[in-house]
């Protein structure tokens, strides 16, 4: 037998698996199809079909701890910080054996990375990086504001529903916050990671989320990241040029949007604003009278 028709069967199995587990809980759904796979989980698209609804369905087979506890944190904060329009939509979710399936909204146009590989960077139309921008700050306003933090924000992250609305998404990091604990969990990815988790410091909490969101707003600008590790880049020399030197910005980046940028990525946690002041600022309501949705290529 041919590797790709092995893969064939083992992707059927799989669907199969997702659609006898979910029936179990009398939650039937057809035309399952493999969305992608992460390292601690897969995802699936399908209709149900008592509402002949398109969803997601994220699949964790958790039998290792650190998957365990990422389905039931992302089960946690999306239950609890239901409602919010840009905070990604639960609709169901359960256990079937060492395997939990979570039932989410589906944001067909993808994740906010695919976006701007089409798009390209957005300096020269600000009042629409202000429409992409501000649903994410708003979303993090509110989970913070109720005890939440993602601890995880990235574009791949960030999703784009079929009408346009942005999305935050993936809270599997997520974890309950509070100004007399500290924080010190080594979490996230190292391209988003603020720099005390990068040290390994005690952190709160919200702070480390402004960071993740200011590289996000310096990506959606430039359409590249300000800050370069991986196997082309020595790792302490990545670490000491972020902690010691500003992101290069393009000359067509207005002062008021670098100004801001760099008060999110500012090293000294306890002086980056919150996401409440942030949305405070002009900038970010420029968009506010139309509507908060991003024009995505079809």
């Amino acid at each position: 037998m041919s590797d790709s028709l092995s893969l064939e069967n083992l992707s059927l199995e799989d669907k199969e698996s997702v659609t006898k587990d979910l029936r179990q809980f009398r939650y039937h759904v057809v035309n399952v199809e493999v969305m992608g796979e992460g390292s601690q989980a897969k995802v699936y698209s399908a209709m149900r079909l008592k509402s002949g609804r398109r969803i997601a369905i994220k699949r964790i087979d958790y039998r290792k701890k650190l998957r365990h506890d990422i389905a039931c944190h992302e089960v946690d904060a999306l239950t609890k910080l239901r409602g919010h329009p840009h905070i990604l939509r639960i609709y169901f979710a359960c256990k079937s054996g060492e395997v939990r399936l979570i039932v989410t909204e589906l944001c067909e146009r993808g994740d906010l990375l695919e976006h701007l590989n089409r798009h390209g960077p957005y300096y020269r139309e600000e009042e629409d990086a202000a429409l992409i921008m501000r649903p994410i700050l708003s979303a993090v306003s509110f989970a913070h504001s109720r005890g939440y933090v993602h601890r995880d924000i990235k574009l791949e992250n960030i999703y784009v529903s079929a009408e346009g609305r942005i999305v935050l998404g993936d809270w599997g990091m997520s974890t309950t916050w509070s100004v007399t604990k500290k924080l010190s969990d080594y979490i996230g990815s190292t391209h988003y990671s603020a720099p005390e988790i990068l040290c390994q410091q005690e952190y709160t909490g919200p702070e480390v989320d402004i960071w993740s969101i200011g590289v996000v707003f310096y990506a959606v600008m430039h359409a590249w990241l300000p800050f370069r590790f991986g196997k082309n880049h020595d790792y302490a020399e990545s670490l000491e040029s972020l902690l010691t030197k500003k992101p290069a910005f393009s000359p067509l980046c207005s002062d008021t949007a670098k100004s801001l940028i760099l008060s999110m990525l500012n090293i000294t946690p306890y002086l980056r604003p919150s996401a409440r002041e942030l949305l405070k600022h002009p900038w970010f309501s420029t968009g506010a009278p139309r509507q908060k949705t991003v024009a995505v290529d079809a």
